[in-house]
């Protein structure tokens, strides 16, 4: 196969922070940020760098967030979405929100939230702002639709008491018939007390664009959860006759939909609440009820003081608060599967068949129905939680990671994937050698990491885990991001070393794109530099050419002839007929 160079197409070094960053259409943007110290208190900030990337790599701009002297800053940090002309009225530049965090005297914090351009300058700042959430709709920037929820808080005096509540200001663009100077007009405010989130795990705001019309979900209990508490004992009151609510508003700002559930107490304390807990399908309209009703899943949470953990259950409501289906209840943590075309969402939801044993039950939705119920130990291996189902054809397998490895006549650890089919009946293992000094094995499943064209072009499927392994003659082990084929043998290995310092992540970007990347995060012994390494994907493509008339690309699989659309002036040859099953 033509393959790419072993080298990064891209590389970023000795950052002190780095992230990602909404796209304006929806792709994952990179940031990085160095610091300098503020000149009056080496424990704040004086300024941060910001550096933008876009998704391909390509450096957009960088800015500096300047911090006066006698400010004590000690946060400062890009998020959110990249837009276009939403806080001014500059068609030619990008847009990006910045936290930052000051601190007014001990205990009393305010955060801001700025706004600054691709040339570097302010363009709005929104003082005292806790958080902010920008929704943005389609890709076209004169028909975006677009909305933005500045959160602030505010006293009230009532009686003897002041609380605190929450302010949520929602902005829009302005139009000419607002007839006001300004980019952005504030169409509408929520308020309720700040203390009612407290004790609920959700979202208590959130902002939905179905059907042409934007939907605000307001998530809180309608008293605050704990009255008081003895400092002493440290025991709590609970607030009695409590609700929790969830409300949802429509683009007129009239409730249309709300959920009012009694808190009860069942155990050590009252059984939790919270709205956007489970999945993306935590808000739809008709999902599960199979009309154009909203829908909305709680997720409901108690405390067990046996393990001092929690069980969760999950309901769906309809727009009049009854309960229209239930999903799961007694579980510990769970996990979203992948899509597959024709067939439902599925969920795995990890439960407590006893005290000792815990099986996943794997519930299709919208239908509720269990679809499967994998126990913890299968044909005599112990399963890990990773698995996921992987698309085969027009059906899927499960792809399950085995928590207990075995070892060869030389003492080799190997590692191992399972492969079962939807009714559980097992396919094959694929075995990995880790080699004798392998402390912990973890594979990365997901029906998009597993795509077969993913890393290279032919049709074999490849794997990407993290392998621990410990160092000859030492204590000290290393994690080693690890790509290997289906045979087991090995692709690439990145792990750090003195240059680089050591691997402290790894991810794709990208996926379902025309141009995914694998990256990959080292940091120092000190944990201050960061150095990013991008490596464009697939490392391998095509059976051989150069492109040119005379030695064109050899097509001969279906990951060969999606990359025909990266260089369309390129020659290209058909030597296969191709499956175009696994495709996507």
């Amino acid at each position: 196969m033509t393959a790419k160079s072993t080298d990064p197409s891209f590389t970023i070094e000795k950052t002190s922070f780095y992230g990602t960053i909404d796209g304006p259409d929806d792709s994952e943007w990179m940031f990085t940020q160095t610091f300098t110290d503020s000149p009056t208190n080496m424990f704040f900030y004086g300024s941060s760098t910001i550096s933008i990337y876009n998704n391909k790599n390509e450096k957009v701009c960088e800015f500096t967030v300047t911090i006066p002297d006698d400010q004590k800053v000690n946060q400062i940090t890009p998020f959110g979405k990249v837009t276009k002309s939403f806080f001014d009225k500059n068609t030619s530049t990008y847009e990006f929100m910045v936290y930052t965090s000051t601190v007014l005297k001990p205990g009393e914090i305010q955060g801001d939230v700025i706004i600054f351009n691709s040339k570097g300058e302010k363009v709005r700042t929104f003082e005292g702002a806790t958080s902010a959430l920008l929704f943005s709709e389609g890709n076209s920037d004169w028909d975006k639709k677009e909305r933005l929820a500045i959160v602030t808080t505010e006293d009230e005096v009532v009686g003897e008491e002041t609380i605190v509540n929450n302010v949520v200001n929602i902005y829009r663009k302005a139009t000419m018939s607002d007839q006001v100077s300004d980019n952005i007009i504030s169409e509408h405010s929520f308020k309720f007390d700040s203390n009612t989130i407290n004790y609920s795990e959700g979202m208590w705001l959130d902002i939905k664009y179905l059907n042409d019309e934007f939907y605000y979900i307001l998530a809180h209990y309608e008293k605050p959860f704990v009255s008081g508490t003895d400092y002493d004992t440290g025991q709590m009151t609970f607030t009695e006759n409590n609700f929790f609510l969830t409300d949802v508003y429509n683009s007129k700002y009239e409730r249309v939909a709300g959920v009012k559930i009694p808190v009860e107490k069942k155990g050590y304390i009252p059984t939790m609440h919270g709205y956007g807990i489970l999945s993306d399908y935590d808000f739809s309209k008709g999902m599960f009820s199979g009309d154009d009703n909203i829908n909305l899943i709680i997720t409901h949470q108690d405390y067990n003081i046996a393990t001092d953990g929690y069980l969760y259950s999950f309901d769906v409501y309809n727009a009049d608060g009854s309960v229209i289906k239930h999903i799961s209840d007694n579980v510990t943590s769970w996990q979203p599967m992948s899509s597959i075309k024709g067939y439902e969402e599925q969920m795995a939801f990890l439960k407590n068949l006893n005290a000792t044993e815990q099986v996943f039950e794997l519930v299709d939705l919208p239908s509720a129905k269990i679809a499967q119920v994998i126990p913890a130990e299968l044909d005599g291996k112990l399963i890990s939680t990773n698995l996921d189902r992987i698309q085969e054809g027009d059906t899927y397998n499960y792809a399950i990671g085995i928590g207990q490895g075995d070892s060869d006549e030389e003492g080799n650890v190997i590692s191992s994937i399972a492969w079962y089919s939807k009714d559980l009946k097992l396919i094959r293992y694929t075995k990995f050698n880790l080699g004798k000094n392998a402390v912990l094995f973890t594979p990365v499943i997901y029906n998009d990491y597993l795509n077969p064209y993913l890393f290279d072009t032919d049709d074999e499927r490849e794997y990407i885990f993290i392998a621990k392994i410990r160092r000859d003659n030492s204590e000290v082990i290393d994690n080693v991001l690890c790509i290997a084929n289906e045979d087991g043998s090995m692709i690439r290995q990145f792990k750090g070393d003195a240059t680089k310092g050591n691997y402290l992540y790894g991810s794709i970007l990208g996926l379902g794109s025309q141009n995914p990347s694998l990256y990959v995060v080292y940091v120092d012994d000190n944990h201050e530099n960061f150095r990013l390494e991008y490596y464009g994907l697939p490392f391998n493509k095509f059976n051989g050419g150069e492109g040119s008339a005379e030695k064109p690309f050899l097509v001969a699989s279906a990951g060969d002839l999606m990359q025909i659309a990266n260089n369309p002036s390129a020659h290209y040859k058909m030597i296969n007929s191709i499956d175009l099953s696994n495709a996507g």
